[in-house]
């Protein structure tokens, strides 16, 4: 059915333009905005992977989440693209083992 909805293209280039902070969000959700920028800090271990070869959402660097207080890494996978757990799904596995075991 989204396929048939007329308003479905400018919905979806209006969601890509705001991902990319081209264009305003839509005000109606200004409330939930400011109630998520509000959220506390993240405290828990956290590993970061970016895949080297996404082609929708470039890597952007490690210091882009300055609300991981806890132990944080970033990671950048060469030869990986979009979904990294999908794509490389043992050195996913492992890389949270590592995490869960507190090496990181």
């Amino acid at each position: 059915e989204a396929w048939d909805n007329p308003e479905w293209p400018a919905t979806v280039l209006h969601s890509y333009r705001h991902r990319h902070q081209a264009v305003a969000g839509d005000p109606a959700h200004d409330a939930i905005e400011a109630a998520l920028a509000r959220q506390p800090a993240i405290t828990v271990p956290t590993l970061d992977v970016d895949g080297g070869s996404d082609g929708v959402a470039p890597p952007r660097g490690g210091g882009a989440h300055a609300r991981f207080i806890g132990p944080y890494a970033h990671e950048v996978w060469e030869r990986v693209g979009h979904h990294p757990g999908q794509e490389a799904p043992e050195r996913f596995a492992a890389a949270v083992a590592r995490l869960a075991a507190g090496s990181g």
